[in-house]
């Protein structure tokens, strides 16, 4: 019997100091180099 256990491990990372004309698919080009991007929500004040 083999017993298969997944573990998933979700991140949520909060940055600054991006242009306010940043879009998500700049974002998403930033930090693809350093693993998989699922979401990505822009806040602005």
């Amino acid at each position: 019997m083999y017993i298969c256990r997944i573990i998933l491990e979700l991140v949520k990372l909060f940055v600054g100091g991006f242009p306010l004309e940043i879009d998500e698919m700049e974002l998403a080009k930033l930090f693809a180099p350093h693993g998989d991007v699922s979401t990505i929500e822009i806040m602005h004040d």
